[in-house]
């Protein structure tokens, strides 16, 4: 008697569960294709203004590589952290308050885009 009901694995087929999870799922979760570029923005306003300087620079994540850092000086700075050819880099997009939080996350997503 087999193992399979209507062409599916059943758990006793291990590998035939591990190949047909692979043809089941949609296109971008195979590894083909663009990998959908998704997360959730963490930051709000009152978070950022309430912020207060520590002894040492510190991050606070926004999600994708966007953060704004705070010095112990107390200025708070947008910065992107990216790979690109297996290097690390960093750039500075602007000062807060003068480079808001949505003006930060769309100078931030205009190289995804393109």
């Amino acid at each position: 008697m087999s193992d399979r009901v209507q062409g599916k694995p059943v758990p006793s087929d291990v590998f035939g569960a591990i190949v047909w999870s692979l043809f089941a799922w949609p296109q971008n979760y195979r590894g083909h294709g663009p990998k959908p570029v998704t997360f959730s923005y963490a930051l709000r306003p009152v978070v950022i203004d309430a912020a207060k300087p520590k002894d040492k620079p510190y991050a606070m994540t926004d999600g994708g590589g966007l953060y704004l850092e705070i010095l112990p000086t107390g200025t708070k700075v947008w910065r992107y952290k990216f790979h690109y050819n297996g290097r690390r880099g960093k750039i500075t997009i602007g000062r807060y308050p003068a480079v808001s939080l949505k003006d930060a996350r769309q100078r931030y997503a205009e190289p995804l885009e393109s």
